[in-house]
């Protein structure tokens, strides 16, 4: 499903260059549970951003597919984005203005769907997340572990093909992070591909695979 050669990203920090991908090559199977494990700075959010299509490399290849994205523009790779992927964040990124129906339906803001159809997505997402009963409480009266599940919701509302995830699991209790870590087993088992960016060994455990990323380079 991806594969990423020789690929490269610098950052310019001040006066200094800060290389932190060092000619990665990394393979990804379709219906796979992948992490990526490493230290903190060791380029794995750097990694993740360009498996989404939020940041180029400098140089290599990431095919998606049998498509190359790093010849891809901006705004082919925002409809990448939109059509493929399903990103979820430590800190949620909810806005607390709204309440959760509105959180999980704003990727299909810009969709062409009727607000009938747009309205049915989100409320079968909330069933399938058992989140059905908050569906119009305000996110900042949620645990975090509801919090959460709403972001995971938010991502899977368009139906992606694949699930990137950075930290889930990092700022919630033991029973919570279960919980999270069942929900994304079932949906590793109904054949979505995920990947995941942790600290937690647990989280790893859980995974078929774990790709380990030191000083900017892949060790297995």
């Amino acid at each position: 499903m991806i594969t990423i050669n020789n690929l490269h990203k610098a950052f310019k920090v001040g006066e200094r260059v800060l290389e932190v991908l060092k000619g990665v090559d990394l393979s990804i199977k379709r219906g796979s549970m992948t992490a990526i494990m490493g230290r903190s700075g060791s380029g794995k959010s750097t990694l993740l951003n360009i498996i989404a299509g939020l940041d180029k490399p400098d140089s290599g290849t990431y095919m998606y597919e049998q498509e190359d994205l790093t010849t891809k523009t901006l705004n082919q790779l925002a409809d990448f984005r939109r059509e493929k992927i399903g990103f979820i964040l430590q800190n949620y990124a909810l806005i607390d203005t709204k309440n959760v129906f509105d959180n999980v339906a704003l990727p299909l803001k810009y969709s062409k769907y009727p607000k009938a159809k747009i309205s049915h997505m989100v409320e079968d997402v909330l069933e399938a997340l058992e989140l059905e009963k908050l569906g119009f409480h305000s996110v900042d009266m949620l645990s975090g572990g509801e919090m959460q599940r709403v972001a995971i919701a938010r991502a899977l509302v368009q139906e992606p093909e694949i699930i990137l995830a950075d930290e889930p699991t990092g700022s919630l209790d033991e029973h919570s992070e279960q919980n999270i870590l069942g929900i994304f087993k079932d949906l590793n088992i109904r054949g979505k591909t995920i990947v995941v960016v942790t600290h937690d060994q647990q989280v790893a455990d859980a995974c078929d695979e774990t790709i380990y990323i030191k000083e900017g380079k892949i060790r297995y």
